[in-house]
């Protein structure tokens, strides 16, 4: 009783952490092949339930303000998942994520198999299923998808209750979440009407809205960004340490989402570690919950690991290839022109002005946006090379989900 009046007082705190338990949950049933409509349920009491939590506090607290941010990116996400055709028959990563999501809600498992596939493993044997985009065949002839399971798994919840169309439902509350998020964020650090508009900038950008038609993994790892900034920033902020374990999910699942997560969740501990008032919070945490958590938490990666090897083993070999290259000849090729890609899609005076802002408070020793510019630091390399194809729109997901909005708050 005492931790739902807690999250009525925290709104944003009980629909995130909601979120968190109920990704955890799902992530688990798929890494174990337990993905059943009944236990899938009981995800849904969590999500659903910490957004309830959320929206009767702030009912409570009569916070019109936030009342009105969510009304009005609820309205416009649902016009975006109304429009949005699914993206399962493409080629792309975007259908790849898309079709190991329905099936996993179809089959109840990460593996799966088909006449047609079968015919090819015939040919072909195990390992990447070059017929299958964004699979690989296990030692049996199944497929299972070559993509982070953070995702695959969220998506699949929603294709659990409400078929294809889930998909676009379930990015559209990622997009809600998203930029209810960011004007937390914003809050944390601009007064209120200034982040109305910082919120308003967010949520009509092209970035958020591209994604938000797309099943990619940067509409995930955007939010989890996002939420990782606020928490640290309150955790610090505020005297308890009730952000604590939400962090720690946090964490976990951004390296469950993106392979970057697992430069950027240890980034995070040790923020905690170095700071000396976070370090005491730290410590002073019940034991109890702890220490099972990170034993729990520990042992879905090793499950993550061995389930999703093909995963693994493709992001070693990309790594590989890349140094490889870099050493040979001093360079890992010719990048497009960034200036022109983001001017086209009116981002130039945003990533200009973040970057300068940036500089100017770094020079003037102001670190304001520490705990966001810190997270999105492994990403800054993608401002030389997005080692990503450099057709566009598609070259900017590597800077949609931590650079972007870095750098529209520090504009």
């Amino acid at each position: 009783m005492k931790l739902i009046i807690r999250l009525l007082d925290i709104p944003w705190l009980a629909a995130l952490s909601g979120f968190a338990l109920a990704e955890i949950l799902v992530l688990s049933l798929a890494l174990f092949g337990w993905f059943y409509p009944a236990l899938v349920a009981f995800a849904g009491v969590f999500l659903f339930g910490g957004l309830a939590i959320a929206i009767i506090g702030l009912i409570r607290s009569g916070d019109r303000t936030r009342l009105a941010v969510l009304s009005t990116l609820t309205v416009l996400a649902g016009a975006i998942a109304w429009q949005t055709e699914p993206t399962v028959f493409t080629g792309r990563d975007q259908g790849s994520i898309a079709i190991a999501a329905l099936e996993l809600a179809r089959e109840h498992e990460l593996t799966f198999r088909t006449s047609a596939s079968d015919a090819f493993f015939a040919v072909y044997g195990p390992g990447r299923a070059l017929n299958f985009p964004g699979f690989a065949y296990t030692e049996t002839g199944a497929l299972i998808t070559q993509f982070p399971l953070g995702y695959t798994s969220y998506l699949a919840m929603f294709a659990s209750w409400f078929g294809t169309f889930g998909l676009a439902i379930a990015n559209a509350l990622l997009f809600v979440l998203s930029a209810w998020t960011f004007f937390e964020l914003s809050s944390l650090f601009l007064s209120r009407k200034n982040a109305l508009f910082a919120g308003a900038l967010f949520a009509t950008s092209f970035l958020p809205l591209w994604l938000a038609q797309m099943t990619l993994t940067e509409n995930l790892a955007l939010l989890l960004f996002l939420a990782l900034s606020v928490a640290l920033t309150r955790l610090e902020r505020d005297e308890n340490s009730s952000f604590l374990p939400l962090i720690i999910l946090l964490s976990f699942l951004f390296a469950m989402t993106r392979i970057e997560g697992f430069v950027i969740a240890p980034l995070a501990m040790l923020y905690i570690l170095f700071r000396p008032a976070l370090r005491n919070k730290l410590l002073a945490f019940p034991k109890h919950f702890i220490i099972p958590a990170l034993l729990f938490l520990g042992f879905l990666f090793l499950r993550d690991l061995f389930m999703n090897l093909p995963f693994y083993t493709m992001i070693g070999k990309a790594a590989l290839k890349y140094w490889h290259e870099f050493g040979a000849t001093g360079t890992d090729g010719t990048e497009p022109s960034l200036g022109p890609v983001l001017a086209s899609y009116g981002l130039f005076a945003v990533f200009l002005g973040g970057i300068a802002s940036l500089s100017l408070g770094l020079m003037k020793r102001r670190f304001t946006l520490l705990i966001p510019t810190i997270l999105a630091l492994p990403t800054f390399i993608y401002l030389i090379n997005g080692h990503i194809s450099d057709d566009h729109p598609w070259l900017l997901r590597r800077y949609a989900f931590t650079l972007f909005p870095l750098f529209l708050l520090a504009t």
